[in-house]
């Protein structure tokens, strides 16, 4: 679950660049007789080896000039910046953070911007050229692709079919994204799961449908509005069109989800009990409340974070559930944030302390911490008990857990999605796939940080087990 793992991020450099990057609509550009006005592209630096692609738009408001900025391998969305300066030839923006915020300074020349990138003592360097990012150049997918539109209530979800050679009908998989806006190839870090994901199925003869988060891509709707219920019913509105499609077998279609997708898709199961088959790619299989404890602690840890510092992180999340819960208690949580904030900086080296003020530092780290709380998503998040959906599954399901997953730790999650199938158990094929981390990379520690360096590929014997789960299922249609 991307977007829960950023209320841990305190320590660790590359972690905070994660942190800030959290997603905010994206507009389009007003164009003007100004010389940066329009899409920039380039990418920033960061020690050690860390390359990020990044697209800055600027625009005018009045005389006013503004800036957006897109880092596709953090997030789907346009993030706004602050203090946008252009005086002769120097341009400098800033992007805020909870734990400091970084500050890009560099110049245009020869049509090109290039300067230094700062966030809390650490350099990088950065350039931009004009235009937008040029698309990634990648593998193209087997088979056929349709684009396509599905209605879900006033919304209209953007999505892609994508069908085998050969005459159909097709057995065929729905995938859910995980939580945090995502677009249908649900790419984090720069690694398109649901791409990638899609081509395997493809070589294995399932069609697959995939679609942008409401608001997010090409769908329409108020990305900052959605809960796990209205992702489930936007979910539910692409099950019904793939079922109508007569290119698809109705009877053997199959429900993919990862991370929060993995709770979407035992709720969704319980609306159309048709479904074929349900595989769950790092489940969330505990109450909201329960697994952002448990993750909060183990992403401190791996950040470097004391004991102390776990301590005080499960005190505040209890405040602000309390607060979310009953609109009570807000001075004392917000006194706990502040508390943390003046821990996370004492932790850091003199260099990246001398970066930015204590207050400044904590009126951001304030500021971030509600945005991330204070929404629709996790005010019904931390509530949220799969037990009771996953308990009424009566299909066949697959799920898989990496073993240097932080985000939903296999040792929390598995025992819980088990005891639900007591009285059930060969409906039930659960794995623990060795050094797989959440987004089921090959990982050293499974932190966040490494998201952006490892490989873009699956880490071996997960995509072996989903075929294995798939000639199953095949087989069993059969008889």
């Amino acid at each position: 679950m991307k977007a829960l793992s950023q209320q841990t991020a305190t320590i660790s450099f590359c972690l905070s660049i994660a942190l800030t990057l959290v997603g905010l609509g994206g507009s389009v550009l007003a164009q003007a007789a100004h010389p940066l006005v329009g899409p920039w592209h380039g990418g920033i630096e960061v020690p050690p080896g860390i390359a990020l692609r990044m697209q800055v738009n600027f625009k005018l408001d009045g005389e006013s000039l503004q800036a957006e900025m897109l880092i596709p391998e953090q997030t789907a969305a346009v993030l706004p910046l602050e203090k946008v300066s252009f005086v002769e030839d120097r341009v400098s923006f800033e992007l805020p953070a909870g734990i400091g915020r970084a500050t890009y300074s560099g110049a245009l020349k020869d049509g090109r911007i290039s300067g230094v990138f700062q966030q809390n003592g650490m350099k990088g360097t950065f350039h931009l050229q004009p235009g937008p990012l040029p698309a990634p150049q990648v593998e193209p997918l087997p088979g056929k692709h349709e684009e396509v539109l599905i209605s879900a209530g006033a919304n209209s979800l953007a999505g892609t079919l994508s069908q085998p050679e050969g005459q159909g009908p097709f057995p065929a998989l729905l995938l859910i994204t995980g939580s945090g806006g995502q677009t249908r190839d649900e790419e984090v870090a720069g690694f398109a799961i649901f791409r990638e994901l899609t081509r395997f199925f493809l070589t294995q003869g399932w069609a697959v449908l995939r679609c942008d988060d409401r608001g997010i891509g090409s769908s329409t709707g108020d990305a900052a509005t959605v809960t796990t219920h209205t992702n489930t019913d936007d979910a539910e509105a692409a099950l019904r069109w793939l079922m109508a499609r007569k290119e698809v077998d109705a009877q053997r279609i199959g429900v993919l989800g990862h991370s929060e997708g993995g709770v979407i898709a035992p709720i969704l199961a319980g609306r159309v009990p048709s479904i074929a088959f349900l595989v769950l790619l790092a489940p969330a299989c505990v109450r909201g409340d329960e697994l952002l404890y448990r993750q909060g602690e183990l992403l401190l840890r791996a950040g470097g974070g004391p004991s102390s510092m776990v301590t005080a992180k499960k005190a505040l999340q209890a405040a602000l559930f309390h607060w979310m819960r009953t609109g009570e208690g807000r001075a004392e949580a917000e006194a706990l944030v502040r508390e943390e904030a003046l821990a996370a900086r004492a932790q850091m080296p003199a260099k990246m302390r001398e970066a930015s003020t204590e207050e400044a530092f904590v009126e951001d780290y304030i500021k971030t911490a509600w945005r991330q709380m204070d929404n629709p998503w996790m005010r019904t998040f931390i509530d949220l008990d799969p037990a009771p959906h996953l308990s009424a599954l009566n299909c066949p399901v697959l799920a898989l857990f990496g073993a240097r997953d932080l985000q939903v730790p296999a040792s929390q999650s598995r025992p819980a999605l088990e005891a639900a199938f007591a009285d059930k158990p060969k409906l039930l094929h659960c794995v623990t796939i060795p050094k797989a981390n959440h987004l089921f990379q090959a990982a050293l520690t499974g932190g966040v940080h490494e998201y952006t360096t490892l490989k873009k590929e699956f880490v071996p014997g997960m995509l072996e087990e989903l075929a294995a789960f798939l000639r199953a299922r095949a087989a069993a249609a059969k008889h």
